[in-house]
């Protein structure tokens, strides 16, 4: 994971918008495929928000990109799916990179169900060729469609009647954003919320998969739907939908380690202290990046973890770390060539994230792989005998 995607501390590039300055993120690789771009809004008018977004772009024509969303319950009767967390479902699945997806029934209110719930999703739902949600709500009859070889298309107004032969991915929402690159007109002016938008380039190469935050004073207010479209606009969308956003609103990734890091800060974490568990989430399976370490290992416990890499050539072994992605701190260097590393970080904080960049030299160069651990709330501990 590159240091530079969760410290923000991307390069920007300064537009104007408004009475506000507005900064729009380079696109840094994270996975085969997949690309990451940050953007923030600053106000400098009490009348413009401020904003924070994030964006993947994911290049629907690299051979290892597959689409991915909420699977269909077969046995929940007349629903459609089972309720699950945004982190809980890149888990569960295996994708690389997801957002929370389309509408469901119980999109509305301060609370929601626990994981597991049988709810149905509003609108067309497709995940790896079969049909999860029917076509069969005029509210949510927005849908981006895409065929096996992941060709996207945009159905403005999906209902029973619309031929779904070959579809074999497909999430819907309540009204576009973008239409050949024309923004919509806001159906309510200054409804400021979070948001979570889907999104296609003009040549159908891209798919985009935007979050902005909202309700987080201090963070991000959040926007209308004018100003959604505006972003997917920016990030590069030509056509764009609007999907559930409120405090389903969440974009998570995988570390090296497949567990989820979630890089927004959903307005329900802020309220409730989780994510909501809703009826749609959408995601993307991707190939790594190209490794220059191997069988790169974490054991972590309580206050210390443990790191282990394989190198071709032998090279030296150290470990930085630190509670960002500036590290800070490192292990001390170990000067002896070897092909099997081993480095133990000792002295941290039970319950805590840390990220790290396991490095070796030698005559290969400088080689190196960055992800991120979390230490337990307790010690591990092996009992060996029993006392009276």
């Amino acid at each position: 994971m590159k240091r530079s995607i969760l410290a923000l501390g991307l390069t920007l590039i300064s537009l104007a918008s408004h009475a506000a300055t507005v900064t729009v993120g380079e696109w840094t690789p994270v996975f085969k495929g997949i690309e990451l771009a940050t953007g923030q809004q600053v106000a400098t008018v009490g009348t413009e928000p401020n904003l924070r977004l994030f964006c993947y772009r994911v290049d629907l024509t690299d051979p290892d990109i597959v689409l991915m969303g909420t699977p269909k319950c077969t046995n929940c009767g007349v629903f459609e799916t089972l309720a699950q967390n945004t982190s809980g479902f890149l888990e569960e699945s295996g994708v690389q990179v997801a957002i929370n997806g389309g509408f469901y029934s119980d999109s509305f209110g301060p609370t929601d169900q626990p994981v597991g719930t049988p709810v149905s999703v509003r609108g067309l739902a497709f995940t790896k060729g079969i049909q999860v949600s029917a076509a069969d709500d005029t509210t949510y009859a927005t849908a981006l469609l895409f065929a096996e070889n992941n060709v996207p298309s945009l159905a403005l107004n999906a209902s029973a009647a619309l031929d779904t032969t070959g579809v074999y991915t497909a999430i819907s929402g309540n009204l576009p954003l973008l239409t050949n690159g024309v923004i919509a007109q806001n159906p309510i002016p200054n409804d400021r919320d979070p948001r979570t938008a889907v999104g296609i380039s003009e040549d159908k190469r891209y798919l985009f998969l935007m979050t902005l935050d909202g309700r987080q004073a201090g963070w991000s207010d959040g926007a209308d739907w004018y100003t959604t479209g505006e972003w997917l606009r920016r990030f590069g969308a030509y056509d764009g939908i609007n999907v559930d956003g409120g405090g389903s609103t969440t974009i998570a990734m995988a570390d090296c380690q497949g567990k989820a890091v979630r890089l927004n800060r959903p307005s329900f974490v802020a309220a409730y202290g989780r994510e909501r568990n809703v009826g749609h989430n959408f995601g993307v399976y991707a190939a790594p990046l190209p490794s220059e370490l191997k069988n790169l290992q974490v054991n972590a416990a309580g206050t210390s973890t443990t790191i282990t890499w394989e190198t071709d050539a032998e090279a030296t072994t150290q470990v930085e770390y630190g509670t960002t992605s500036a590290y800070g701190s490192a292990t001390p260097l170990d000067s002896r060539p070897k092909r099997k590393h081993v480095a133990t970080i000792t002295g941290l904080s039970q319950g805590s994230n840390y990220f790290f960049k396991a490095v070796s030299e030698g005559s290969a160069g400088t080689l190196a792989q960055e992800c991120r651990f979390t230490t337990s709330t307790a010690e591990s501990r092996t009992t060996l005998f029993g006392l009276n």
